[in-house]
């Protein structure tokens, strides 16, 4: 769950992008368009208005976010300042880059610079950026955190890959529809096979078993 609040900014990003663009006649979408001094021209369009909408509903939970953790005195978690320098980058080159090709690629961007990033902070600067965000509730040996990381960097590599290949060998409707269910269910489906995998080492999970015998 700590890892999930620190993305929640990206989450609700892609969500709301995908919902956008699913439904661009939606009445928020047009109000949105309204903003169009925003872009280049001053007129935003249905192209922009989605990437708009997502990126403002991703800053605000982050803002949300950074003013709850300041009220509680907790500290601000570096994933959680990446995942607003993600929406903002990626919401900035969506809304002035209209390109096809952007477009389909956008994602696997995104996964690799994740990949990037949880690889340079374990490989050079000796962080495993997993044990800094849920060292608290998982208890697991260093071995185990490294091949942990590994695999999360693997898979978003490959989900990476996986996205340029659907993206060239298939028709746009085919990777939207990858793009907008496929790739949030592989991910859902990665989290709740290492959640399964790894419940016995979850901090408290032993405790909870004797209290049932």
């Amino acid at each position: 769950m700590t890892l999930l609040f620190h993305l929640l900014p990206l989450v609700l990003f892609y969500a709301t992008l995908a919902a956008a663009q699913a439904f661009p006649a939606g009445s928020i979408v047009v109000f949105i368009e309204q903003l169009g001094h925003a872009v280049s021209g001053g007129a935003a369009g249905a192209r922009e208005a989605p990437a708009i909408l997502a990126t403002t509903v991703g800053l605000l939970a982050a803002t949300v976010q950074v003013l709850w953790l300041r009220l509680q005195a907790r500290r601000i978690e570096p994933a959680l300042w990446a995942s607003v320098v993600l929406v903002a980058a990626i919401g900035v080159l969506s809304v002035w880059l209209h390109h096809e090709a952007f477009v389909k690629w956008r994602p696997s961007v995104v996964c690799w610079m994740v990949g990037i990033v949880l690889w340079f902070s374990q490989a050079v600067l000796r962080r495993n950026l997993l044990r800094s965000l849920l060292g608290r509730q998982l208890a697991l040996a260093d071995s185990a955190w490294q091949r942990l990381n590994a695999a999360w960097v693997g898979f978003f590599g490959l989900l990476g890959l996986l996205n340029v290949w659907i993206a060239h060998s298939y028709p746009t409707a085919v990777w939207l529809e990858f793009a907008t269910y496929g790739a949030p269910l592989l991910f859902a489906a990665f989290v709740a096979v290492q959640a399964v995998a790894l419940a016995r080492h979850w901090r408290g999970a032993g405790a909870v078993r004797g209290a049932r015998h």
